[in-house]
């Protein structure tokens, strides 16, 4: 009795405990509940997902991921997922002054089909690295290619333009745009201030900094690091400005405007001449006279203020070349940033008379003037270290006292001459020649000319 009373309480307990969990199994289906199912076969030390072989068996495979071309992605044994076009890149060319192109001038180029592109681009044959001084800037979401220095007559463009696939969302926040206008003023200005409108779409901005890319002069910059700026000592002439936002996780995007200087109406009219052998890339605020000035007559009129540039004639009496040239496009010394007495372009560009000594000839005229006023002229010469010998701009005006101007290695230094009086035509003469003095070499150059209205 007593055995049989412990065996039924041993049978009860048993059943009691396995009727915790239950196993209930039908077709095609196999419920667990309240308890762990542990399936094993002959894949199973195979890291990766249990798979249906078809007829009712199963085995452990690993994920196989296979690249159909360039447009679509498989899973192995399933779907296909097309991820992109098959249409992945695009590329155009253009040429500087041609149709449907950019003019001569132009700082950037925008085509919506290169919206969200990964962009390259090649100028005249050179891929253009991201640069401000000598290269290019892209905001890829609009499309858009800033070009330093400005595009030139006759330059050849190349665009190539990828689209891929990016698995890196950010979806926490989207795309910061930042929008500054141009504008134009007219002088007298006590301060012109530039906001930037900013679209933060969920980013943290850190900084702002504002900064002058181009102009006449050097302006001053107070709350440069506000998103509203106050831009004072503006002159007459064309500016370009830029502000840069930075968030919080590092990422930048600038925008830049454009400010247009009127002189003051009715005021004193001014011209700022560079000079170069072929054709400068545009300077804001400046007049680009350019030309082989050795047997070739080269005239060009500023069309803002009328007033006309002369080399004199094309024989040689007015210029004569050294190893058959007269000017040169990239031999002036620079600053790198635009801090110089002029632009950096300007400074990297000349004309220059070798060797030939003054008598009593001109070769360098200002035609239109009012013959009734008088003038300031300031004039620059720069030439780029690296000669052993003394270079110099040598020049007389109107034919008076012989001034000179060490231009080696010059970036800071002009020469002023005021009081400067016309003929009864309306000319100024200025001869560049080398120095009589021979201490200061057989050259003479000049980079820039101002001419202003007293």
């Amino acid at each position: 009795m007593c055995k049989s009373l412990l065996t039924s309480l041993f049978l009860f307990f048993t059943f009691a405990a396995f009727s915790q969990s239950s196993l209930q199994v039908k077709k095609d289906t196999v419920t667990v509940k309240s308890a762990e199912l542990t399936i094993e076969n002959e894949t199973r030390d195979t890291l990766g997902f249990l798979y249906n072989t078809g007829s009712g068996h199963t085995q452990f495979k690993r994920l196989e991921l296979v690249n159909l071309g360039d447009t679509a992605l498989a899973i192995v044994g399933q779907d296909t997922i097309t991820y992109k076009s098959a249409n992945i890149g695009k590329s155009l060319q253009f040429k500087v002054g041609g149709a449907d192109a950019p003019t001569a001038g132009d700082t950037s180029y925008t085509n919506a089909g290169l919206r969200y592109a990964n962009i390259k681009v090649w100028r005249n044959g050179l891929f253009q690295y991201r640069d401000t001084t000598d290269g290019i800037m892209v905001d890829s979401v609009s499309g858009f290619i800033r070009f330093y220095p400005a595009l030139a007559q006759a330059d050849r463009v190349y665009i190539e333009s990828l689209f891929g696939v990016s698995l890196d969302f950010q979806l926490s926040a989207g795309i910061l745009t930042v929008t500054v206008q141009d504008t134009s003023i007219t002088l007298p200005n006590s301060g012109l201030q530039l906001t930037g409108s900013i679209a933060s779409n969920g980013n943290t901005i850190s900084t702002y900094q504002w900064s002058q890319l181009a102009g006449p002069n050097t302006a001053a910059i107070t709350d440069a690091t506000a998103q509203t700026c106050t831009i004072t000592g503006l002159i007459s002439g064309t500016y370009t400005f830029r502000l840069t936002v930075t968030t919080v996780d590092g990422r930048q995007i600038s925008d830049d405007a454009t400010v247009q200087v009127n002189p003051e109406s009715g005021g004193p009219k001014i011209l700022r001449v560079n000079f170069s052998n072929t054709q400068a890339p545009a300077v804001p605020g400046w007049f680009n006279v350019y030309g082989p000035v050795s047997d070739n007559h080269v005239t060009a009129t500023d069309p803002t203020t009328g007033w006309t540039i002369d080399n004199g004639g094309a024989t040689w009496e007015y210029w004569t070349a050294f190893g058959g040239s007269n000017g040169n496009d990239d031999a002036g010394e620079v600053t790198g940033d635009d801090s110089g007495i002029v632009p950096d372009q300007v400074l990297k560009s000349f004309w220059f008379n070798y060797s030939t000594k003054y008598t009593t000839t001109d070769n360098l005229l200002i035609t239109g003037l009012d013959a009734s006023k008088t003038y300031t002229l300031k004039l620059v010469a720069s030439r780029a270290t690296g000669v052993s010998d003394a270079r110099y701009g040598v020049w007389r005006i109107n034919g008076g006292t012989e001034l000179q101007q060490n231009a080696l290695g010059n970036t800071a230094i002009q020469t002023v001459v005021t009081g400067v009086s016309p003929d009864a035509t309306g000319k100024i003469g200025i001869a560049v020649y080398p120095s009589l003095d021979a201490t200061y070499g057989n050259f003479s150059y000049i980079n820039a000319l101002i001419i202003e209205e007293e």
